[in-house]
């Protein structure tokens, strides 16, 4: 009987480390779901857009877009969530061109047919890669803007953090990767696992700028309270929190958010 319960238990422990083994090997590929459906070096580009390619501090070139702003206007970098690709954020992209802005739509290492594979670090190098080729082509530094959605939110933090620019916004942030594991997976031990912790809170408490955060309330990956608890490790003072009722995750009014963006650039300029 004793044997029979000592068995069962060992069988429970190793079952559960297997389990373990199998979240940390597979990680990346829950955490980065890149698509590699569109090629950006031959992918048609509507007028004014140009293909640039900047080097990142590893090496690697990074293929992106560029859309010019209109005269007397900012230049928004646009740094993307954790799927898909930059087409996919084309028609956004567009919206905010309407207010008069110019756009950087950074592609990241490993996401549409660019070289490399996603990691913090790397996306790091991808997004400090695209401010520096902005700033080398006659774009001041407070003329840039940074635009970070899901978890491209934490590389606009960080960036944020280290350098220059006007202001920041947030798309439907995090508190940190680290949180939010921990809020998926309760029964595992995520801070010994998870190897992207993405801490934007700490990186948040050196953030000078302006920042914007929309969240939108039927968000059904993020919970509210990380945004809330997000927006209070940012010195107070210049951040605010748009709430919009009736958008989730992916889907936000895109019109209404550059509305509210260009209003809030404006309260600064």
């Amino acid at each position: 009987m004793k044997n029979k319960i000592f068995r069962t238990i060992l069988l429970v422990i190793i079952s559960y480390l297997m389990i373990c083994l199998a979240m940390y090997i597979i990680q990346n590929s829950l955490l980065y779901r890149p698509s590699k459906i569109h090629n950006l070096q031959n992918f048609p580009l509507a007028k004014n857009w140009r293909r640039v390619n900047t080097l990142t501090q590893d090496g690697l070139i990074i293929t992106s877009w560029y859309l010019p702003a209109k005269k007397g206007f900012k230049t928004i970098l646009y740094l993307h969530g954790n799927a898909g690709d930059i087409v996919n954020r084309k028609t956004f992209s567009m919206q905010l061109h309407q207010q008069g802005y110019g756009i950087f739509l950074l592609s990241y290492r490993g996401f549409a047919n660019n070289p490399g594979k996603p990691s913090e670090q790397g996306l790091l190098f991808d997004s400090q890669s695209a401010y520096q080729w902005l700033v080398s082509n006659n774009i001041l530094p407070e003329q840039i803007i940074l635009f970070g959605e899901s978890l491209g939110a934490a590389n606009a933090i960080k960036l944020a953090s280290k350098n220059t620019v006007f202001a920041v916004i947030l798309e439907s942030p995090f508190y940190s990767m680290l949180a939010m594991g921990q809020f998926l997976y309760p029964w595992l031990p995520v801070n010994y696992l998870l190897k992207d912790k993405y801490l934007s809170y700490r990186w948040a408490q050196q953030v000078k700028q302006p920042v914007l955060i929309f969240y939108g309330l039927k968000d059904e990956i993020i919970p509210y309270q990380q945004v809330r608890d997000l927006q209070l490790a940012f010195p107070q003072g210049k951040n605010y929190l748009v709430l919009m009722p009736e958008q989730t995750h992916n889907r936000k009014s895109g019109d209404e958010m550059a509305t509210i963006i260009r209003l809030f650039e404006q309260s600064y300029f």
